[in-house]
């Protein structure tokens, strides 16, 4: 998904502000940025970001696109949690997409 914020500022500042209540933050945060979907890993066909919680392991954003199933979350939560040493898992969804040119 490409956004550009230097011409859409005040449709950028306001996906910053969903983007941020979604994860229960307050206000508006830079790194509340949108990313890449077509180069974001994936678990389980779901696109997903991730950084470090602290020395208990990391957060992750799972990306429900319009098209993603309950199924599929539930598997990608599964996986991560297997897989990685999970602090906390929370789910975007998206409900309709601008560009789908991914």
């Amino acid at each position: 998904m490409q956004f550009d914020s230097a011409q859409h500022s005040d449709e950028y500042g306001k996906l910053q502000d969903k983007y941020g209540k979604q994860f229960g933050m307050k206000g508006r945060f830079a790194f509340a940025d949108m990313f890449n979907l077509s180069k974001a890993e994936r678990v389980e066909g779901v696109p997903f970001e991730w950084g470090l919680s602290g020395p208990d392991g990391a957060w992750f954003n799972l990306v429900k696109l319009p098209d993603t199933t309950e199924d599929q979350i539930k598997r990608a939560k599964h996986r991560l949690r297997t897989d990685r040493d999970v602090v906390s898992i929370s789910v975007l969804r998206i409900k309709e997409l601008i560009d789908n040119t991914f």
